[in-house]
């Protein structure tokens, strides 16, 4: 019989990724791979991808870039890294990938901020309402305390008068 064969995974220090296409490319290539993080020392291979998903992940990266990169570009830069360095490299489309990667982050953090705004106006509008209602509440409530106290007075006035004692004419 063959022995097991050993798999064997490089265990690299966790380096985020930094440039907008470095951020592109690990978001690209950690849902392909469905893992939730991913260094940019990580190989591509190492972590789960073989040339099938290789073929996926370099379709979303043309999708997204708007360029065709060959599949033999990752099998040559399979580190986020290495890879992101060689779009850059490209004479014709590097500068417009690193602008194009650039403009999207730039786009995602307009939009969360935009989502944080409408989130605290809401809140604000939110906390507004609920301190309307508890003001009606309380005038509610201090109008039903007056007619309580009218009413035990309007009684206490009525036993008053019926223990008074008759008087003849």
């Amino acid at each position: 019989a063959l022995p097991k064969a050993e798999v064997v995974k490089t265990i690299t220090e966790y380096v985020a990724p930094q440039s907008p296409i470095e951020i592109i490319v690990a978001r690209i290539w950690m849902d392909i791979l469905e893992v939730e993080k991913i260094s940019v020392h990580d190989n591509f291979f190492n972590v789960g991808g073989h040339s099938l998903l290789a073929t996926m992940a370099n379709v979303r990266v043309s999708d997204t870039f708007g360029i065709e990169v060959p599949v033999n570009v990752l099998f040559e830069a399979p580190t986020i890294a290495e890879f992101a360095n060689k779009l850059l490299q490209d004479p014709d489309d590097g500068d417009r990938i690193e602008q194009i990667a650039a403009l999207q982050i730039s786009m995602e953090e307009m939009a969360n901020r935009v989502k944080s705004l409408i989130a605290k106006d809401q809140s604000a509008e939110e906390k507004q309402a609920a301190r309307e209602k508890a003001a009606a509440e309380k005038k509610a409530a201090a109008e039903r305390q007056a007619a309580v106290e009218k009413q035990a007075a309007a009684a206490e006035k009525q036993v008053a008068a019926e223990k008074q004692p008759v008087r003849e004419k």
